[in-house]
């Protein structure tokens, strides 16, 4: 069970990659590269902001730690994404009508 454990904790982050990679295998050219323009900031971003953080809180009324701060960045990031993408896919599919 130990065994069965390790491997779900190596393999559990590759679960949402799966998932975005199923999203942008079928995406068409120009919602990809919107998306695409969007990521190749914000993933810098976020590490910078990831690294800044302090490795423990102090404040017991907002705590900001490196924990919660990548939590909170990969998050929006996640929010953030579907929402270009599906902006642009309607918008797309409105233009072609």
């Amino acid at each position: 069970m130990d065994t069965l454990y390790d491997v779900l904790i190596v393999f559990l982050p590759t679960l949402p990659l799966f998932l975005f990679s199923l999203i942008t295998y079928w995406m068409q050219d120009e919602i990809y590269r919107a998306w695409f323009r969007f990521a190749r900031w914000w993933i810098p971003l976020s590490m910078l902001l990831i690294f800044l953080a302090p490795d423990y809180s102090g404040d017991w009324l907002f705590p900001t730690d490196k924990g919660r701060i990548a939590f909170l960045v990969s998050l929006l990031f996640v929010v953030i994404s579907i929402v270009l993408i599906a902006y642009r896919f309607y918008t797309m599919r409105k233009k072609s009508s």
